[in-house]
């Protein structure tokens, strides 16, 4: 149930790369996607759902080369749920199932009982005669999820499924994902840093077009070791140099006193303190210093 790319390139008449000889490959399991917007995150997994055709490169999504041939075969194997997600409002939960599944080539009886499956899976059993327009935005991802699921795929795409959720959905959110990786191929996307760090282990990054980083998410962490730092500044003033000269990651400010965490491969100032990696330190760090050249 893997996914191999290999010197995959799209680009349009502008002759601008979105995606620039990117290899990659994706194993079962929850493989995470990081990259700065415009970057080629939706652009890759809209070719992945045969959405857009490459401009070079070739694809092969469980062992089925993806060309205007076999696109069929590689529609039955994909569930996606895009970024920007919706149904027809005045359609039920339950009947805006019922349509995907018919689009899904579904027999009545599969279709019957996959509906209450997933509807049960993504917690909206009780709520499946509400209409699409009543749904909150959380209930609209968690729906979204639903339809890609239906038809049991094997590699579910999923493009920044948490946007805008609470922090509760997100939760929810992640551990459906996480449930379905147990025994297929899920490819999350993301920007927010914390959802790829609680759900992966294997996670690839994107920078200008190309693959800057692709391994263990561990192995991304240990790379931000020995550029990070904490250290106490005195005033707003104190800050500001240090922005001028450094990247800040985050600042929180006491009654007297500015305790910043800051990204470079040279100590800082006297009293700054080496300090653990996060993904976040290790990810802007790598996009600072450019791609991976291993």
């Amino acid at each position: 149930m893997s996914i191999i790319v290999q010197h995959l390139t799209k680009s349009y008449r502008t002759k601008i790369n979105v995606l620039h000889n990117m290899d990659l490959v994706i194993p079962q399991g929850m493989f995470g996607l990081l990259g700065r917007n415009g970057a080629g995150k939706t652009t890759f997994m809209r070719i992945l759902s045969t959405l857009l055709a490459p401009t070079s490169g070739s694809v092969e999504i469980c062992n089925i080369t993806l060309n205007k041939k076999n696109i069929p075969k590689i529609k039955a194997l994909i569930g996606y749920l895009p970024q920007e997600f919706n149904f027809y409002p005045n359609l039920r939960i339950d009947e805006a199932l019922d349509y995907m599944g018919i689009l899904y080539l579904m027999d009545d009886k599969r279709r019957a009982r996959r509906i209450d499956e997933v509807l049960m899976e993504v917690n909206l059993f009780n709520e499946r005669t509400k209409k699409v327009k009543q749904l909150s935005g959380g209930m609209r991802r968690r729906l979204g999820i639903a339809q890609a699921i239906l038809h049991e795929p094997q590699v579910l795409i999923v493009d920044e499924p948490t946007a805008g959720v609470d922090p509760l959905e997100r939760i929810s959110i992640r551990n459906l994902l996480s449930d379905y990786s147990k025994n297929h191929t899920v490819l999350l996307s993301s920007h927010i840093v914390e959802d790829i760090a609680v759900t992966c282990q294997q996670v690839a990054v994107l920078n200008r077009s190309e693959v800057a980083y692709s391994g263990e998410l561990k192995e991304l962490i240990k790379r931000g070791k020995g550029a990070v730092w904490s250290c106490s500044l005195q005033n707003v003033k104190e800050l500001d140099e240090m922005k001028r000269k450094y990247t800040v990651i985050s600042s929180q400010y006491f009654e007297n006193s500015i305790e910043v965490r800051i990204l470079s491969r040279i100590r800082p100032n006297t009293s700054s303190i080496e300090v653990e990696p996060s993904i976040e330190d290790a990810y802007m760090l790598l996009l600072e210093e450019g791609s991976d050249r291993q």
